[in-house]
């Protein structure tokens, strides 16, 4: 299972740095830089969606936008972010996953700052999917470069990287309303991109010192992973799939939450901080799930668990809204832990850094683009019937096979040994075994 293949991935990880550093380098220093640049980084991956959720209703009376419009702005999340699955690995195999990454958070710098400045709906729709094509960008990369910096601590990074990522997404729609109603929407929106500056100067010199402070064989010691070998492997489906039914349930809360609850006569405060609410009680599954996974059996618990709040969440929120708000947003805050732990297992179940990056960009390119539909079809499906019924039905259903995936996902064993690649070092004449 899982806590077998990840004692002997260390393992091989060991050896592989022993085998190959030609000279000194220091990885103190440099795990240092790398973890303060993976932890700033995370802290914008969410900030720009939570930060405008709330404010969907202002802007759709300011800019004069339909109901499918508010589908189109839940939908560009998981069109950015599977987008960039697609073409993030084939940047980072060609520049390093440094530099792409410190391409990727200038540009949800830009996106963050330009949203603030729109003169129109669509102009709006522009900013916001570059700050989102920058985001996902980070959470292609991210997965990697724990790998190659902490081969030992993938556990433990990952979850200060996956608390930072909830955490980034709690600050947002807890104040949004109140600056907007205060100050403006504009400034309510623009404000967040002093948060998405903090990553730009540590990535910078993270990748200026990329060959100072990470082992030399980390560049074009792996072979290039074909997508075609992925597109055959049951565990990089069963990553994707999960990744895709998380995420389309996540935005589909975000994007609709506040608008559900409005519909029962709740004011657009307390949407606003139920979406708080939500983000709060998900920095809860990094900090307890992502710990455990090297210890559990059978870490397919984690998968039922999130899954079943996810569905006691739906519930709550479709025959009794107005009764308690508060508990049904708890049960879906806990449904995204399934989230940190896709994450973690990117690092877990690969040998090399750049084979992370290819199973990461698969499992959360073809993920985001299954997540598309999600906010669009519940949108739709609530403006052709007049209720809500549908929409969470279509909730409840994919929740349903995601857990599905998840069971291929929890099986263990290394991506290489299913689809037959083995890394470059390994097949070096002298190598000593790991």
């Amino acid at each position: 299972m899982v806590t077998h293949d990840v004692r002997r991935q260390q393992e091989y990880e060991t050896d592989i740095i022993v085998e190959h550093v030609p000279g000194p380098v220091r990885p103190r220093r440099g795990q240092a830089i790398a973890f303060l640049a993976v932890v700033s980084s995370a802290l914008t991956l969410r900030m720009a969606v939570t930060s405008l959720t709330p404010l969907l209703g202002e802007l759709q009376r300011q800019l004069g936008f339909s109901n499918t419009m508010t589908g189109v702005f839940g939908l560009a999340p998981v069109a950015m972010f599977g987008l960039a699955g697609f073409i993030t690995p084939l940047f980072a195999h060609r520049f390093d996953l440094e530099r792409v990454a410190l391409g990727g958070a200038v540009l949800t710098f830009l996106g963050l700052v330009g949203r603030g400045f729109a003169a129109g709906a669509w102009d709006e729709l522009c900013w916001y999917a570059l700050a989102l094509a920058g985001m996902g960008v980070g959470n292609i990369v991210t997965p990697p470069l724990v790998k190659r910096y902490f081969p030992k601590r993938i556990a433990a990074v990952s979850t200060w990287y996956s608390f930072a990522v909830q955490f980034g997404a709690v600050a947002p729609p807890v104040i949004a309303v109140q600056l907007q109603q205060s100050y403006g929407w504009r400034l309510s929106l623009g404000l967040w991109a002093l948060a998405g500056f903090l990553a730009v100067p540590l990535l910078a010199v993270l990748a200026a010192r990329r060959n100072d402070v990470v082992e030399p064989a980390a560049r074009g010691e792996t072979a290039r992973v074909p997508f075609a070998a992925l597109a055959r492997s049951k565990l990089a489906w069963g990553m994707a799939v999960l990744f895709g039914v998380t995420s389309l349930d996540c935005y589909a809360v975000l994007t609709w939450l506040p608008k559900r609850l409005a519909a029962v006569g709740l004011p657009a405060e307390q949407g606003g901080l139920m979406i708080a609410l939500y983000s709060v009680v998900g920095v809860a599954g990094p900090l307890i799930v992502v710990p455990l996974l090297p210890r559990v059996r059978a870490p397919f618990v984690f998968v039922v668990a999130g899954g079943l709040c996810h569905l006691v969440g739906f519930a709550g929120l479709f025959w009794a809204p107005g009764a308690a708000p508060a508990l049904w947003t708890v049960f879906l805050g806990l449904g995204p832990i399934t989230f940190a732990m896709n994450l973690a297992l990117i690092g877990m179940l690969t040998r090399t850094s750049e084979h992370a990056a290819a199973l990461s960009g698969f499992a959360q390119g073809v993920g985001y683009m299954l997540a598309i539909s999600g906010p669009f079809l519940f949108g739709v499906l609530y403006e052709q019937t007049g209720a809500w019924g549908a929409s969470f039905a279509f909730l409840a259903a994919a929740t349903v096979i995601g857990m599905c995936g998840g069971w291929f996902v929890c099986q263990g064993g290394y991506i290489e040994d299913e689809i037959g690649l083995a890394p470059k070092s390994q097949a070096r004449p002298g190598a000593s075994e790991a």
